[in-house]
C-alpha cells in the first residue's frame, strides 16, 4: 500500500526484547571466527616475553599496548603482517601484574601477563 509517495508495512508485534537479545552470543567465538588472537609466552616473565599474534585475513596493522593496575600506558608496541611475534624486553618493567590489549580494525582482544624477578 503507498499513501502520499511514502511506503507503509504493518510490523508484526514482538514480545519485550526477544527482537534483539540473544543469550547465544559469545564474544571470544566470534573474535576467534574472525581470526585475531594473542597469546603470551613465558607468562610469568622474568627478562622477557613473547606476543604471538593473528590478524583477520584482511587486516594487516595493529597494535599491543600493555597497561598497569592503575590503568597507566607502560608499553605499546605496532604489529603488521597477518600472523607474527613480537618480543617484549621487561627487565626494567616492575614485577607486578599487567593488562595487554591486541587492537586493529574495530576488534580487539586482551589479557593478563606477571612480570616477576
Amino acid at each position: 500500500m503507498v499513501i502520499s509517495d511514502y511506503n507503509y508495512f504493518n510490523c508484526p508485534n514482538i514480545n519485550d526484547t526477544a527482537g534483539y537479545k540473544s543469550s547465544n552470543f559469545n564474544m571470544e567465538d566470534f573474535t576467534r571466527v574472525y581470526g585475531i588472537e594473542i597469546t603470551v609466552k613465558p607468562n610469568p616473565a622474568r627478562g622477557w616475553t613473547t606476543f604471538n599474534y593473528q590478524l583477520p585475513d584482511d587486516i594487516r596493522k595493529g597494535v599491543i599496548k600493555i597497561i598497569n593496575v592503575y590503568g597507566k600506558l607502560i608499553a605499546s608496541i605496532d604489529i603488521a603482517g597477518y600472523q607474527g611475534q613480537r618480543i617484549w624486553d621487561t627487565r626494567s618493567i616492575e614485577p607486578g601484574i599487567y593488562f595487554y590489549n591486541l587492537y586493529t580494525a574495530g576488534f580487539s582482544k586482551s589479557g593478563k601477563i606477571i612480570i616477576s624477578k
